[in-house]
């Protein structure tokens, strides 16, 4: 099969080594250099010199490289997508999160997930931003669900969902008593906030600003559970997705205030990395979150 043949020499000029190509390609090398030979003589072309044991490609044989790796790119990327056509959905779906949708707004999609696709693993693990944008970029997840996502070298963002973001207080604070208040109402408040450098802290610091509205930091925390523990005992309010105090707030916990003529929205994204074939079991993840899953 010719493209036997086109795999066969890209690795010659890969490994600048007849040996090598043989190895890789688990035949001898006699076999190797007659299907070198082979491509010469058919296309009367000399495709490879020897120089004191070093390989050179000639004009010629540059160009069938240069053709040959796209050939074999196209011819890898149709295995796949045929493969996908035949296979059962099963395998494993790795998926790295930043701690407050992993938690409060994953779930119900992984509970879907794993109904519509009994054979597929899902992990989930939670974390900090920059380490989920690490996990995607090193292949040790499949996807990232990030607040504020910016694409980065070689990763594409999938928009996954825009969440409300609200003030949330004690029970007993002055503003429980409100459904939702102006920005005004929270001027001088003590407030418990997101450490500097997660987007949400950023995006937040920056909308404030916009209005006008001083704020006094009393704590700040580097994931969302433990700042709402620390709204929960009255240390300072703060303003954060409305999804992910829903639990604290049906228990009497938290009280959540909307926010009065200035809404303010979190973007959360899916991070994957442009180059990499996704299995269809990452795929059809990725569907169902973005809302077009066709399973």
């Amino acid at each position: 099969m010719l493209i036997e043949t086109f795999k066969i020499f890209c690795d010659i000029v890969n490994f600048k080594s007849f040996s090598r190509a043989a190895e890789a390609n688990y035949i001898t090398q006699p076999a190797v250099s007659r299907q070198i030979s082979n491509l010469e003589r058919a296309w009367k072309v000399v495709l490879l010199e020897r120089d004191n044991k070093k390989i050179h490609l000639t004009h010629a044989g540059e160009i069938l490289y240069q053709k040959a790796k796209l050939i074999l790119e196209q011819y890898e990327e149709l295995v796949f997508q045929l493969k996908q056509t035949t296979e059962s959905v099963s395998g494993k779906v790795r998926v790295a999160a930043i701690h407050g949708v992993g938690m409060h707004e994953l779930p119900p999609y992984v509970q879907r997930y794993i109904k519509l696709c009994p054979n597929v693993k899902v992990s989930l693990e939670y974390m900090q931003d920059s380490l989920v944008y690490h996990q995607v970029i090193h292949r040790r997840a499949d996807i990232g669900i990030v607040a504020f996502p910016n694409a980065r070298s070689n990763l594409k963002v999938i928009p996954f969902r825009n969440d409300e973001l609200g003030i949330v207080c004690h029970p007993n604070h002055p503003l429980a008593k409100f459904k939702s208040a102006t920005l005004t109402k929270i001027k001088g408040e003590k407030f418990v906030a997101f450490n500097k450098g997660i987007p949400t802290r950023k995006v937040l610091d920056e909308f404030l600003q916009k209005h006008k509205i001083p704020i006094n930091i009393s704590m700040e925390f580097d994931n969302i559970e433990t700042l709402k523990r620390a709204v929960e005992i009255n240390v300072g309010i703060s303003i954060l997705p409305l999804v992910t105090v829903r639990q604290e707030v049906e228990r009497g916990a938290l009280k959540a205030v909307g926010i009065k003529g200035k809404p303010l929205y979190r973007s959360l994204g899916i991070l994957v990395q442009e180059s990499r074939n996704l299995s269809s079991a990452v795929t059809k993840f990725i569907d169902l979150l973005a809302g077009q899953e066709g399973i």
